[in-house]
Order: C-alpha cells, then sequence, then structure tokens
C-alpha cells in the first residue's frame, strides 16, 4: 500500500510517512499474528442503526438491523474503536463500560489489570483528548492510550 501511495503521489509521501507507517505495522505484529475467525462486522451498529423489542420477562433484544453500508466479514474487534470513539463523544463512562464489557466476554478469567493490557491496541481510533486509563476513561491532553 505504501508502494502504491508513493506511486500516486511521490511529493507526498515522505521518508518519515514510510518509517511511521512500518513502527505501527512491527508494534502490531504480535496481535496481527492472533487467530481470528471471520465474522459479519458491521462498522456502524449503534443504537441508530437497530430496532429494539422487549421479550418476554422484559429484556430487550435487538429485533432489525439497518444502515449496513458500513458491513464486511472480517476480525470482528475491527469495530471496537469506532464504537469506542462514538461512545466517548457522548459519555466517557460508556466507552470505558463497552471496552471493559468486550474484554470480560473475550477473556473472562482476565484481571482488570490484565484486561487493559490485552486490548492496549484498541485505544488507537479514540479521540485525541480522551485516554482509558485502569479501567476508567477519561479526558487526556494529546493521549489515545489504553492502560
Amino acid at each position: 500500500m505504501l508502494a502504491k501511495a508513493r506511486a500516486v503521489a511521490p511529493d507526498q509521501t515522505t521518508e518519515a510517512d514510510a518509517e511511521w507507517v512500518e513502527s505501527v505495522i512491527d508494534s502490531a505484529l504480535d496481535a496481527l499474528r492472533e487467530p481470528f475467525l471471520p465474522c459479519c462486522v458491521m462498522l456502524d451498529y449503534q443504537e441508530n442503526n437497530v430496532n429494539v423489542d422487549q421479550a418476554t420477562g422484559g429484556t430487550w433484544r435487538v429485533s432489525g438491523v439497518f444502515d449496513l453500508m458500513g458491513l464486511f466479514f472480517g476480525d470482528g474487534e475491527a469495530a471496537l474503536s469506532r464504537q469506542a470513539g462514538e461512545y466517548v463523544e457522548r459519555d466517557a463512562s460508556l466507552a470505558g463500560e463497552y471496552l471493559r464489557s468486550y474484554i470480560r466476554r473475550l477473556h473472562p478469567a482476565l484481571s482488570s489489570v490484565h484486561a487493559g493490557s490485552a486490548a492496549r491496541g484498541v485505544g488507537v481510533g479514540l479521540p485525541d483528548r480522551h485516554r482509558v486509563v485502569g479501567p476508567q476513561l477519561e479526558p487526556a491532553g494529546a493521549c489515545a492510550t489504553l492502560h
């Protein structure tokens, strides 16, 4: 992809850009080696794009999904950072709970300390003014990391 960018716009892709891309890939190699089972991923899965019904016993369930434009098959974790970022914009505690719930479901035996380590890369898509600190997501200068 970098070679294509350089071919299309050679004066726009600097050596610093190339080094940054390589560093991001290198830092993610362990995560890229993790096996995954491809699934249906909807990047815009949110309250505005679902219908819900109240089931017997009072619990709510999703009864319909629409706006499938961003749907593809791949690694389900691809949707984590976008949805967490959407929650951050409304209420940072929602984003923290969303990520903790995902981690608990994926790795129920993990403690909160290990859960943060397991999801370290998830924060990439969070707005720069937020970060996850321990189990809490809170505003932070120019940091977008998950501790």
